[in-house]
């Protein structure tokens, strides 16, 4: 389930408001001292975009989509131009803003990340092993001497 779904399930009292919806949605990591400070407010203000996002009819898929794109103030923003909140309002007034929320990693598959490290460990092996063998032509070319 994703952060945008268990935000909407709890807009419709089916769910509850998790820890991570505060963090992916609301880009907690990014908070100011002063949003931290002013938790409640922020939350609820918070809420209020999100909840008037849901009243919009705007899809919790098209909400993810922004999370994974890291553009959910560009989206808030595109959403409330014409019919500005008290909640945007506040948003704006305030410059808050969501941020990156979503790290974006370089997709690979488990399976090329073993065949790397395996290539590695092969290489290294091979490296001791001639060096072992240069150390022993040392030793034989010593007693031939």
């Amino acid at each position: 389930m994703t952060s945008s779904k268990a935000l909407y399930d709890y807009f419709e009292q089916t769910g509850d408001l998790y820890p991570s919806i505060i963090s992916d949605l609301f880009g907690y990591a990014n908070w100011s001292t002063f949003m931290k400070e002013n938790q409640s407010a922020t939350l609820t203000m918070f809420l209020g975009l999100f909840k008037g996002l849901y009243l919009m009819n705007v899809s919790c898929r098209e909400i993810h989509r922004c999370f994974l794109r890291n553009e959910l103030d560009d989206f808030i923003h595109m959403k409330y131009f014409i019919h500005k909140s008290g909640y945007y309002r506040e948003f704006c007034e305030k410059q808050i803003k969501i941020g990156n929320t979503c790290l974006m990693l370089e997709l690979r598959s488990l399976k090329e990340e073993e065949e790397e490290e395996q290539e590695e460990e092969e290489e290294e092996e091979e490296e001791e092993a001639e060096e072992e063998l240069r150390s022993l032509e040392k030793k034989e070319a010593k007693e031939e001497k």
